[in-house]
Order: C-alpha cells, then structure tokens, then sequence
C-alpha cells in the first residue's frame, strides 16, 4: 500500500458547439468531443475530468516492492485480545453447591 507513480498521457480533441442540442444531435456521429460555448468556461475541470478517467481503476506496481502478507487466522486474535470472563462461571459455582 505504497505510493504507485503512474504515467498518463491524454490524446483527445474537443469541438465547441452552440448549444446542448447540437451537441446531443451531433455526438454519435463526431469523434471529438462536443463541449458547448460558455461565457465562462472551465478548463481546469474539464482537464481534471480527463485525468482522472486516465488513471486505471486499480493502480498496481509493475512488481511489488514489498512481499504482501496474506494470512489470518485465530491465532492473531487470541494474542491481542483480553480474556473474558465466562458469563456462566457463576451459574456453575451455584449448582455446585446445591
């Protein structure tokens, strides 16, 4: 669970059309993507937008730094927890004496 440097790289062409429905009508026949005209368009989120779907959904190293530990078990847990009292001990020690 260490840091994975990952390269990307992002070839895409974008197109600015008019309005959202010259962008709907014309999307399935374009191989750029459409992004419709705005006073105040975002670059920054559309290029994060690119990066992130860049990235692979589960980043790995090439090979693995570090040996993974695959195991589990009992044994882990009865050394870390605390014994406990069993509830019926008493119950017990009370039919014992009868």
């Amino acid at each position: 669970m260490g840091v994975v440097l990952t390269p990307l790289e992002v070839d895409q062409w974008y197109r600015f059309v008019a309005s959202e429905e010259i962008a709907m009508a014309e999307d399935d026949a374009s191989e750029e993507d459409l992004l419709v005209m705005a006073p105040q368009f975002d670059l920054l989120a559309v290029l994060e937008d690119e990066l992130l779907m860049a990235l692979p959904l589960v980043p790995m190293h090439e090979e693995c730094p570090q040996a993974a530990v695959f195991q589990a078990g009992e044994d882990d847990l009865a050394d870390q927890a605390p014994e406990k009292p069993n509830p019926f001990a008493l119950l017990a020690q009370l039919k014992k004496e009868k």
